[in-house]
This record gives C-alpha cells, sequence and structure tokens, in this order.
C-alpha cells in the first residue's frame, strides 16, 4: 500500500516495481538508462528492436533458467524457486512485447547528434509520412566519407527529429515533397553551418524549425521552414539530458472542519514536456473534493500552456460547485470579530 501511494506522489519513484509476471511500467523501469538509451540506441528501427528481442527470448529456454535458478542459495529457493521459475518464463515469453513498448516510448522524440567535425545531414521527405535521415561525414573539398547515421522514420511513430550539428561548419539539406509526418528541428550549432530547405507540405503548418545564429551561416528556406535564429547562443546548445517523461500525480486525502465534518478530495497533476519548455510545456491541475456534512462537491481545473501565442502563454482557471456556491462570511471590515451567536 505504501509504495504504491509513493509511485503515485512521486514518478520518479515509479522505477521501483515488483518482480512479477508482468512489467507495470515499462519507460519508468529504464528511467536510470533513460539519456543513455536515447542517446546510444536512436538508429534502430523497430523491426530490429523486436528481431533482437526474438533473439534473446528463444535463447533464455528453460534449461538456462533452471541453472540460473540453481545459482541462487539453498535458502531462497527453499521459497522462492518455483516463483522465481514462473515469473522469470513468463517474462521471457513477453520479451517482444515488452520491447516494442520501450521502442515506441524512445521513437517519439530523437536526436541526431552530430560531431565535433563536418558533416552533412540529409532529410528526405516522403509519401504517407516517411522521413528518412542520413548523417555523412564530409571531407575538406565536401566529398562524402562514411555514413555515420541512417534511419528511416514513420509519421505515427516519431513526433520530432532534433538534429545536432555541434561543432564545425555542417551542411543541412531537407527535400521532398510530403502530406505530413515528423517535425524536424535544426539545431546547427558552432560553426558556419548551410541549411537548405526545399521540401514542400502541403497544408498550412511548418515542419521544419531552424536554431541558429543570426550571422555567419547560409540560410535557404521555403514556405515549410520556421526561422527561430536568434542571438542567444544557448540556441545552439546541445544537452544530452535535455529530456523529461510526461508525470501525471494523484493524490487522495480525508480532512476534517465543524462545516464539512469529514471532507474527501482527490488532486490531479498532469505535465508535458515539449522541446526546450522549461519548466514544462503544459500543465493541468485538476481537484474534486466532497463535502459529506454540505454534501456539497467542488470542482477546480487549472491549466498552463506556455508559448501559446509565440512569446504569450495561456492560462486557464474553472471552478464548479454543486449543489450551490458556499462561503463563510463573518461582515465587512477587518476589526468585525466573528460571534457565533450572530449566526445562530
Amino acid at each position: 500500500m505504501v509504495p504504491t501511494i509513493a509511485r503515485l506522489a512521486s514518478p520518479q519513484l515509479r522505477k521501483f516495481q515488483n518482480f512479477e509476471e508482468d512489467i507495470r511500467n515499462v519507460p519508468y523501469l529504464g528511467f536510470n538508462a533513460r539519456h543513455f538509451d536515447r542517446n546510444f540506441l536512436n538508429q534502430m528501427d523497430k523491426k530490429q528492436w523486436l528481431d533482437m528481442a526474438v533473439e534473446i527470448k528463444d535463447a533464455m529456454t528453460n534449461a538456462v533458467i533452471e541453472e540460473s535458478i540453481r545459482t541462487l542459495p539453498a535458502e531462497i529457493r527453499e521459497f522462492r524457486e518455483e516463483e522465481y521459475r514462473r515469473i522469470l518464463r513468463a517474462r521471457r515469453d513477453k520479451m517482444p512485447q515488452f520491447a516494442e513498448e520501450y521502442y515506441d516510448f524512445l521513437s517519439k522524440y530523437v536526436d541526431v547528434i552530430g560531431t565535433a567535425k563536418r558533416e552533412l545531414f540529409t532529410v528526405e521527405r516522403l509519401d504517407g509520412g516517411i522521413t528518412h535521415v542520413i548523417v555523412n561525414q564530409l571531407k575538406k573539398d565536401g566529398s562524402l566519407e562514411e555514413v555515420l547515421y541512417e534511419r528511416t522514420f514513420t509519421k505515427g511513430e516519431t513526433k520530432e527529429i532534433r538534429l545536432y550539428g555541434l561543432e564545425n561548419d555542417d551542411h543541412f539539406n531537407v527535400f521532398g515533397s510530403h502530406t505530413g509526418g515528423a517535425i524536424v528541428r535544426i539545431i546547427g550549432g558552432a560553426g558556419e553551418d548551410k541549411i537548405t530547405d526545399k521540401s514542400k507540405l502541403s497544408g498550412p503548418k511548418k515542419s521544419t524549425y531552424i536554431y541558429e545564429s543570426i550571422e555567419g551561416n547560409d540560410i535557404e528556406i521555403g514556405k515549410d521552414s520556421k526561422d527561430l535564429r536568434s542571438a542567444d547562443y544557448r540556441d545552439n546548445l546541445y544537452d544530452r539530458k535535455e529530456f523529461y517523461y510526461n508525470t501525471s500525480v494523484g493524490i487522495p486525502f480525508v480532512s476534517f472542519n465543524p462545516d464539512d465534518i469529514m471532507k474527501l478530495s482527490y488532486s490531479l497533476d498532469l505535465k508535458t514536456y515539449g522541446f526546450r519548455m522549461e519548466p514544462y510545456d503544459m500543465r493541468h491541475r485538476l481537484s474534486f473534493s466532497y463535502a459529506v456534512g454540505r454534501s456539497a462537491l467542488d470542482v477546480n481545473y487549472d491549466l498552463e500552456k506556455r508559448g501559446a501565442f509565440g512569446n504569450t502563454d495561456l492560462g486557464l482557471n474553472a471552478k464548479l460547485f454543486l449543489p450551490s456556491n458556499v462561503n463563510n462570511y463573518f461582515g465587512l471590515s477587518n476589526e468585525k470579530r466573528f460571534d457565533i451567536r450572530d449566526f445562530e
């Protein structure tokens, strides 16, 4: 009971999970490795993930599980042997399912990171919301060297692709016609970069966002791009820890007072995080309170959206009181003293 309440109140504690047949929350089970996984597993597609999961599943035979159980101390085997055997076999059989869930989580927002050398980032927009990304190292004469990165992104799988040039003079080339797909964010980094976007999107929304310094770069973009160049050097920085889990915190509680007798309440706090939105992109807060003594229900809702209209945030507050709105009122002025006889 206590661990469950703690996980509801603190999202970071959700990485602590029971050893059961099912994994309660696959993304949070990988919480400690979240930055490592986003950096080093960003090139694999779903087929590769599932093939690897099936390979591990097939290699983990019943004989392998039995051998691992035999390595446990005899005192533990006496009480837990059958339980561990059942759980390990169940988790093995569900390995592809767990792998697919974690892949879907990592693939929503993907960082493609360059090096301190010169690179060419090629982004091809294709039909069906498909985006193909290739990163090549460039020689001094501008010819292509080895392929450093290559991956094909699908529309429903990836929401954003973030290209970081880091240092040196990089080239970014975006082209192709498409009807929608992942947003591409180009963060050029240090150096004098060349950014070309000749892609054509059918629709009013922008799908390429460019973050660069105002001076020293060669920019050639079309209607599909949004130019976000600025004099702020921080726009060109790369922070591998600039990623946060969307969180939901729900807390029930009970209170007592003479008017309500007993008040049952529940508060829900939801936060979603976007690209460089500090401390969050959007926040929803919803609370319910039921007063037993008055048979009254109070509902309160708050919304905060950063950058809803350019640099302007949006805030919204709504309240609902059922069956009526009741507030304690003791009269005008700061000198008024409360006397219960005035209300009898």
